[in-house]
């Protein structure tokens, strides 16, 4: 009698550790999936960028700059040096998704690039131990999208809009202060100056 009790006793153990495994399985390949779609995506990018032998700038290509466009970008080290099409930095830090809430560790990666204007940013937040919120935003070809998810597994958010669009666009067209390069392409930016 005692060996039947010790045998479903162990049984009992088996099922447990058997289910605990393939938890902790599902969550590794959903945060695998999720973070190969931001790698994915990063490459389109990167491929669609079309790196080309950069020109050199210098002080006759801030030429009709708005004159604190030209300050930054003398500011920034530019010239003299190349046009920089493309930045990819890995970053880490705190985040606090409110007011009102206490920050979290934050680890990401982030692409931006210039020919063809865009951007690919992924970030994990630890929000406990064994917890984590994770989100891919990214910005291509005119369409932006936004994806958070729990544990990388269970959908928070996920949205593609006329709205995510034009809001990705925006968030972009910022982001290229760190690429100022950018700002000299006369084929995609044209400068007005209202004080006139």
């Amino acid at each position: 009698h005692k060996t039947k009790k010790k045998n479903r006793g162990m049984k009992t153990l088996l099922i447990i550790c058997t289910v605990l495994i393939l938890v902790v399985v599902f969550f590794v390949v959903s945060d695998r999936r999720f973070h190969a779609a931001f790698v994915k995506m990063a490459e389109e990018i990167r491929i669609a960028n079309k790196l080309t032998d950069p020109e050199s700038i210098t002080e006759a290509s801030l030429a009709g700059l708005p004159e604190v466009v030209a300050r930054y970008m003398r500011y920034s080290g530019l010239v003299g040096k190349k046009q920089i099409s493309a930045v990819r930095w890995l970053h880490s830090g705190t985040f606090r998704p409110a007011a009102n809430r206490a920050f979290f560790p934050i680890k990401g990666a982030y692409y931006v690039t210039a020919n063809k204007p865009s951007f690919c940013w992924y970030g994990k937040i630890s929000m406990a131990p064994g917890l984590s919120v994770a989100a891919f935003d990214s910005y291509y070809d005119g369409n932006g999208r936004m994806r958070i998810k729990i544990m990388s597994a269970f959908t928070l958010a996920d949205e593609q809009s006329e709205f995510t669009d034009i809001s990705s666009f925006g968030r972009m067209v910022t982001e290229m202060a760190i690429l100022p390069s950018f700002f000299l392409d006369s084929e995609r930016i044209s400068w007005i100056n209202y004080d006139s």
